[in-house]
């Protein structure tokens, strides 16, 4: 007598059987497969858009040169809607509602997934641990920090390049998956003179200093996104 394992069996319906699992775990393979080629040509065929209308050619020398991705771009401010905000272009008159949302940017790159902004205006001081080279924590350092959200071009619907009447600048359209913000996560990164604004690692983060306006501002994007910078990306304490 053979006895199948539960990850037998499982593999065994995924490569062979999938007209069983689709008569009775209701899985159609196929139609996942024909929504997965889908997103990716669409999210392909974006990223190439994106570029082209947001990049102007005749800054990539400088941005090269500064070591400043951010200025490689057609503008130095995007609006961020989501698709479900119907306050524009004034603000949310029930800060609840927090899916009806829209803000400021500034881009700073591209990544392979798709846009990076500045999260949050300014820059931010956070403690951060020395490693030796065997990744053994030796210390802290004091540094500034940038607050980086990643917009996955799955989250982009549409944009604007072109801008309205309120703000000539582009106009970027996202579903707001993490209902208040579009991005898939969010790093804090320091300056550096070799590569540029360089991403910090959410365990190498040990504390954060909360900035003088913290208690007297009550939402707003600026302030979710330096959260989930510190809570959402793991790391450190509050300070």
């Amino acid at each position: 007598m053979i006895i199948w394992t539960k990850s037998e069996i499982e593999a065994m319906l995924y490569a062979d059987y999938h007209d069983l699992l689709f008569a009775y775990f209701g899985i159609n393979l196929a139609s996942q497969r024909n929504r997965s080629v889908t997103s990716l040509r669409r999210n392909i065929a974006l990223k190439k858009r994106m570029r082209k209308d947001f990049i102007d050619p005749d800054k990539i020398r400088e941005a090269r040169e500064k070591n400043d991705s951010s200025l490689k771009f057609i503008s130095r401010k995007i609006i961020m809607h989501s698709i479900d905000d119907r306050t524009y272009p004034n603000g949310a008159v029930d800060e609840s509602k927090v899916r009806q949302r829209w803000f400021r940017v500034a881009p700073h790159d591209f990544y392979h997934n798709g846009l990076v902004v500045y999260a949050q205006s300014g820059f931010q001081e956070i403690v951060v641990h020395d490693r030796d080279v065997d990744g053994n924590i030796v210390g802290t350092d004091e540094v500034t920090a940038a607050v980086l959200g990643y917009i996955p071009y799955s989250n982009i619907i549409e944009y604007d390049i072109d801008g309205d009447e309120y703000y000539s600048c582009p106009h970027i359209y996202c579903d707001f998956t993490n209902i208040v913000d579009p991005y898939e996560y969010v790093r804090f990164a320091t300056d550096t003179e070799v590569f540029g604004m360089y991403p910090i690692q959410p365990e190498d983060v040990a504390e954060v200093k909360l900035p003088e306006w913290w208690d007297d501002y009550e939402g707003g994007e600026h302030k979710r996104a330096l959260l989930r910078a510190m809570k959402n990306e793991g790391g450190g304490s509050f300070i």
